[in-house]
């Protein structure tokens, strides 16, 4: 046998051996945790969204009151990629998370435009 196939042999009987000590260790409540979770209300969800739609648009309006329209926009538009990522890893069992995402980045979208508008008026109505 080479040393390739018996690192392989033995990680495959470690991960063996590792689910069977935590299924040594699992009791009638964790089979049923996803059952029982399923009908809480998803807090983790709300925590993101309210993150989301309302802690991340507040920090770019105030950005857009002063002068600090690109940090406005940067902060608004914030790698939606990562957050997908990020999000389906924690919190797999929410199957509506990529959907949240992507309706942030619409209203990001829009309200980046309006905010875009808005600083275009005021500017021709100064200058």
């Amino acid at each position: 046998m080479e040393s390739a196939q018996l690192v392989k042999l033995v990680l495959t009987a470690s991960v063996l051996l590792l689910v069977f000590g935590l299924g040594l260790r699992a009791t009638f409540a964790n089979a049923t945790a996803l059952l029982r979770e399923m009908y809480r209300p998803p807090r983790r969800l709300l925590r993101a969204v309210f993150a989301m739609y309302v802690a991340v648009p507040l920090v770019a309006i105030v950005s857009l009151i002063g002068d600090g329209a690109v940090l406005a926009i940067a902060s608004s538009m914030r790698h939606p990629g990562i957050a997908l990522d990020i999000a389906t890893l924690n919190v797999p069992e929410q199957p509506r998370m990529p959907a949240a995402i992507l309706l942030y980045v619409l209203v990001a979208t829009v309200a980046t435009s309006v905010c875009g508008a808005v600083r275009r008026r005021r500017r021709v109505r100064v200058g």
